[in-house]
């Protein structure tokens, strides 16, 4: 598949990718121990499925709901309203540690200080050698306008919905520039992937905030 599929990708038609680090991320987690994980965005059935045969608590945020309001906070004089729209987010109830924190494509579309600010805001709350999984738009110099709803089946691959008729420019982030605005997490693991899309892993240690 070349560097261009995504773009060329048929409406209508989900994308079925394979992602071996996220296959390896899910699929290493023991069964019989109680996982923690921590989705940024909007529920997704397939992962809902995929973690079912796991004792796990997922949490969650659907932070494309305010994506929009996000981005229109840009200036410094806006930093508190983006916390308390951040804040306001997060799980409610009694926090527990989060292993893995779950990405897809949205540290596309997050202004980079706004990520460095969810990151900070979750610290405390993350467990030690918690890990953060993220793709990033690295082949093409444009995306869809908006995220894409990406999901596992149950063999671990990922469903990429159809590409919107509409693109934008992808910021394409370098895994340097990522890591920067990923306070406390260093880069673990990445994996080019057939649709042009780079995947990440961070891995969290308090002794690197």
């Amino acid at each position: 598949m070349s560097a261009g599929a995504a773009l060329d990708q048929p409406l209508g038609s989900p994308l079925c990718l394979r992602a071996p680090v996220f296959a390896d991320l899910i699929g290493g987690l023991d069964e019989g121990q109680r996982h923690v994980i921590l989705d940024l965005g909007p529920a997704r059935s397939g992962l809902i499925e995929r973690l079912n045969v796991l004792r796990c608590r997922l949490d969650v945020l659907d932070l494309t709901r305010h994506l929009s309001h996000l981005i229109q906070l840009q200036s410094d004089d806006d930093e508190r309203a983006q916390q308390a729209i951040l804040a306001k987010s997060l799980p409610s109830g009694r926090p527990e540690p989060l292993q893995i924190v779950l990405c897809w494509d949205l540290l596309d579309y997050l202004p980079l200080a706004v990520t460095a600010r969810l990151l900070t805001l979750l610290r405390e709350r993350l467990a030690p050698a918690a890990r953060l999984h993220a793709l990033v738009e690295y082949a093409s110099p444009h995306m869809p306008i908006s995220p894409r709803r990406i999901g596992p089946n149950l063999e671990g691959n990922l469903l990429v919905e159809a590409t919107a008729p509409e693109l934008g420019p992808a910021p394409r982030h370098s895994v340097g520039t990522l890591a920067s605005h990923l306070p406390g997490f260093r880069a673990e693991r990445s994996m080019l992937l057939g649709n042009g899309m780079q995947e990440y892993l961070f891995r969290f240690s308090a002794a690197n905030v």
